[in-house]
Parts: C-alpha cells; sequence; structure tokens
C-alpha cells in the first residue's frame, strides 16, 4: 500500500488553524521538510485543485490551508531560482506550464488561477505569459462580456469588503488577487467604481492599488485616480502622497498632478497616525542577504505584531501586520521566530536606514514593494520611508572615523582579521554565511575526490574572491547591526567594519580567517547536498 503524502496532514493542520482563528503559517518543522523536497510543490497544487472541488457551508479553509502552504513552497523555490540552481529553474518552468496546461483542460477555475499568479509573484516568481493568456482565455469563455452582470458587482465588492473587516489594505490586496490574472483593464473598473460610489464605504483601497507589479495596470490605475481626484479621502491623499516615492521616478509625475488636483479641490491631507509605543527587533542578515524586522506593540490588552522581511541585492519582500491579538498569542509568535533566527533589540535609526536602502535596491531592480509595508509604518507610528541607497564604501568611511586609533593599527587590525573566524562564530552572526548557487555546484561538482583543504581554497579563490563586495556589503550591515543592538552585541561591530574594509581593500584572503570558515561552510553544503 502506498504511504499517504505528508502534505495533505499539514494542509488539514493550518485548516483546523484557520477554522480556530489562529495565527496558521507553516512551523519549523513543515518548513524544513517544504525546502528540502521542492518538488512537493506538485502536490500542494493537486491538494488547491481538490480542496477547490470541495464544497463547504462557510469558508473554505482547506483551500485556504493549501494557499499557505504553496505560497511557502513557492518562495523556497525562488530562493533555488535566485541562485541559479538548475533543478529549481527547470522545477519552476515545469510547476506554471502543468497550471497552464490544467487552467487549458479546465480543471482549474479563473479564480483558482489568480490566486496561484498572486501566489507567484508574492514568492517573487513572475508569472509566465502563458499563464495570462490562459486567464484571458478563460474568462471569454466562461463570461462573456455581453453576459456580464454588472449590477451584481456592488453585492460583490460589499461581500469582499466584510470578508476583509472593511480593512482598505485587504480589500486593496483581495481585489488585486481577483483580478490579478484578468486584463489590466479589470482592476481598473473596480477602482472607478468604489470611487464613484461613497456609499460602498471602500473608496480608501484604490489608491493602495498603485502599487500593482503590472505596468499596464498602473498606467490605467493612475488614469482612474486622476479622474477621481476630488474623491478621495483625506486619508487616501496622504497614502498616496506616501506611495508615489515608492514608484519608478518616472511614474511620480502623474501621481503629483493628481496630488495638486485633489488639493486643489479642497482635500487635505491627514496627519499621520501618532508614533506607538514599539519594541523593535531585527534578525541577523543571513548569508543570503534577508534580515526579519518585527514590530510589537500594545493598546489596552490587544496585541499587535507586525513584520518586514528584506534581503540585500532584492528590496522588500515581504510585510505583515496582525492586530489586536492576545499576549499569549503574540507570546507564542515571537517565541517560534526566536527559534528560527538571531533576533536582537535594534533602534529606529538602523530600521530606518536599512528600510530606505531596501526601497531604492527595489527601484534599482524595477520591482515594487508589498502595499502591506505602507501598513507596517501606519500601525507602528512610523513616517513614510523614502528610498535612500546606503553607499557601502562612504558608510565604510565614515564608520572608521568613529574607531578609536589603536584599532586602527596595522598590527591590531590584522590580528582581528586573523582571528575573525573565532569572534564572528561566538557573535552567533555568521552561522549561514556560506556560497550556495549553481556556480559552486559546478564548481565542486568533480571535485569529490579532492583534499577538503583544497577545495577550500578552490572556492576561496574562484567563488568568494569575485565577490568580495558581497560580502564586504554584509560584513557592513552586520557592523551596523551590532552596533545599534544590545550591549552583547556592541563591542563586535568595530570587528565586522575592519573585515567590511579589508574586503573592500581587496585585502588577501588568506589572512582573513572568517572567509576561509565561509569557504569551509561552502563545501560543507555542497557535500552534504550531494
Amino acid at each position: 500500500m502506498t504511504k499517504p503524502h505528508i502534505i495533505p496532514q499539514y494542509a488539514q493542520r493550518i485548516a483546523k488553524q484557520l477554522a480556530q482563528n489562529q495565527k496558521a503559517y507553516p512551523d519549523e518543522n513543515i518548513r524544513f521538510l517544504l525546502q528540502d523536497n521542492p518538488v512537493w510543490v506538485m502536490e500542494s497544487l493537486k491538494g488547491l485543485l481538490d480542496a477547490e472541488s470541495t464544497t463547504t457551508a462557510g469558508p473554505n479553509w482547506l483551500l485556504e490551508a493549501y494557499s499557505i502552504l504553496l505560497g511557502q513552497q513557492l518562495e523556497f523555490l525562488r530562493y533555488g531560482v535566485d541562485r541559479g540552481r538548475a533543478e529549481e529553474i527547470d522545477l519552476a518552468h515545469q510547476f506554471q506550464h502543468r497550471v497552464v496546461g490544467l487552467a487549458r483542460n479546465g480543471r482549474i477555475s479563473t479564480l483558482l488561477l489568480s490566486r496561484i499568479a498572486v501566489l507567484l509573484r508574492d514568492a517573487k516568481l513572475q508569472p509566465i505569459p502563458e499563464l495570462f493568456e490562459v486567464a484571458a482565455e478563460l474568462m471569454r469563455e466562461t463570461q462573456p462580456p455581453e453576459d456580464f452582470d454588472f449590477e451584481a458587482i456592488p453585492s460583490f465588492l460589499q461581500d469582499l469588503a466584510s470578508e476583509a473587516n472593511n480593512d482598505p489594505f485587504e480589500i486593496a490586496r483581495a481585489l488585486t488577487e481577483f483580478t490579478y490574472a484578468m486584463p489590466p483593464d479589470a482592476l481598473t473598473m473596480l477602482a472607478a467604481l468604489i470611487l464613484n460610489e461613497p456609499s460602498l464605504g471602500i473608496a480608501e483601497a484604490a489608491p493602495l492599488m498603485i502599487l500593482d507589479d503590472r505596468t499596464e495596470a498602473r498606467q490605467m490605475l493612475r488614469q482612474v485616480l486622476h479622474t477621481h481626484a476630488k474623491q478621495l479621502s483625506p486619508v487616501s491623499l496622504r497614502r498616496l502622497i506616501a506611495l508615489r516615492n515608492w514608484l519608478p521616478e518616472a511614474e511620480r509625475k502623474p501621481i503629483d498632478e493628481t496630488i495638486r488636483l485633489a488639493r486643489r479641490h479642497g482635500v487635505e491631507c491627514a496627519p499621520w497616525p501618532e508614533p506607538a509605543t514599539v519594541e523593535l527587533f531585527a534578525s541577523v542578515v543571513d548569508g543570503s542577504g534577508a534580515q526579519g524586522f518585527y514590530f510589537l506593540s500594545r493598546k489596552g490588552r490587544k496585541h499587535t505584531v507586525a513584520s518586514i522581511l528584506t534581503r540585500l541585492g532584492k528590496g522588500i519582500l515581504d510585510a505583515w501586520t496582525l492586530p489586536d491579538i492576545s499576549k499569549r498569542e503574540m507570546e507564542g509568535i515571537v517565541s517560534d521566530i526566536k527559534a528560527e533566527m538571531p533576533v536582537h533589540s535594534t533602534t529606529w535609526k538602523y530600521l530606518d536606514r536599512a528600510i530606505q536602502h531596501h526601497l531604492a535596491t527595489a527601484l534599482d531592480t524595477h520591482t515594487l514593494p508589498p502595499v502591506a509595508l505602507l501598513k507596517v509604518a501606519e500601525s507602528t507610528g512610523a513616517h513614510a520611508w523614502r528610498p535612500q541607497s546606503l553607499n557601502l564604501s562612504e558608510a565604510i568611511d565614515q564608520l572608521l572615523t568613529e574607531l578609536p586609533e589603536e584599532l586602527l593599527d596595522p598590527s591590531a587590525m590584522a590580528d582581528v582579521l586573523r582571528t575573525s573566524s573565532d569572534w564572528a562564530a561566538f557573535s552567533g552572526i555568521t552561522e549561514s554565511w556560506f556560497e550556495d548557487d549553481q556556480e559552486v555546484v559546478d564548481r565542486l561538482s568533480t571535485k569529490r575526490s579532492t583534499r577538503r583543504s583544497a577545495l577550500i581554497q578552490k572556492v576561496l579563490d574562484e567563488v568568494i574572491q569575485p565577490r568580495a563586495s558581497k560580502w564586504a556589503e554584509r560584513c557592513l550591515w552586520a557592523a551596523l547591526w551590532c552596533r545599534e543592538g544590545p550591549d552583547s552585541l556592541r563591542s563586535f561591530w568595530p570587528n565586522f567594519l575592519l573585515v567590511a574594509k579589508a574586503l573592500r581593500e581587496n585585502h588577501p584572503l588568506k589572512d582573513i580567517s572568517l572567509m576561509t570558515e565561509i569557504a569551509d561552510q561552502t563545501v560543507a553544503t555542497a557535500m552534504f547536498r550531494g
């Protein structure tokens, strides 16, 4: 007898948590299994199809559970794609074409296809053009334009708003998910409708749609917002002003014209929410450049947890807010976070510097941050962040001026570099620092019988040396993190800064023991993967 797959068990567990109104996300053990078995993404796709066909009296929690699992798996898949690993690139290609094939065979509805497209987008896996093409085909077959029931839209929007607890961010997210695989004018039609119908009470969702990652959709939305500028509320105006800074520079002028037009119609910009009393935490910058920021606040007996996930070279990957949870729920979430990675208190100075740098990176890489980033800013009382890159060399030079002269003595610096693997390990920061992309696999795949020391030297010479500036950046952010962290970390920041300086200046890697340790961990990881 074939043993049942483990994915349905996890989906049932998460569905039960959702039904009990609990925060549901894959725990650490599940995530390790998902990350180590990327091919299971096909099992979650099968479960998603089966769940959609299941008739339920209320919310389809199993469908939501499979969506959560699939979203996590697609994110893990994207990690491999980012690293250029051939297996994951091929699997991502197979997955999307499998979805398209199922849709063309009538196995996937338009709504589910749109949901899958959103999951791909949120995982930063760009949906293939064929996915949008088949979505358009499904719409033409199932809902010809002449049969479209426009009178049913207000009722649909009211139901959607109710399910989203009238949260404009959730409404905007739901509308984007509903229309993502449709032609862009579907989203703009709904935006125009909710701005035209104040009785619906959801007009504040419209400006939040402007961070749609489809260029054509943003262009149409800009026109809709300009046409309905006088319908913007003071809060919507404030949000639009904040969001325009996160758009490509070429797209800001039309938004500015809309802002001016709204003001001419007498719309006054609402003030930002009062700053909240917030505890700030930041995880270590891991080897992939990922870092999480966490916000804990309380109002009466209710607590809010918010988070922002970033990655060096990629920008803002995710943001979320959990309002009105109990102290016990908050402590459980914080415990799970701390069990996975080193997390320490930090300052607004460090947070602002990091978020603004990642916003600039997003613009440089032609990606947009999630609109939930604005919700985090509002819920914590932060002001709107503006893109501002942190220049590696300038930041190193500025921090060097804060060091005592004795640390800049050549013999003292040499000692820091020589012992860097020891103090870095003691800091707990560099455990995940290694290279893990396809180039490493290719360079080591034919060297299995070579002595370990020779493999380490090969990685140092052929992989890490050409990427010295990348590791200098990792060390700089580690220095900044330690500098703004608790007392237990502050003693490490000058050391990481001196390593960053040495890497910037192409110091011989053999003199920097931390680099040898990174090469060693790279070889160990490659051998473990086989």
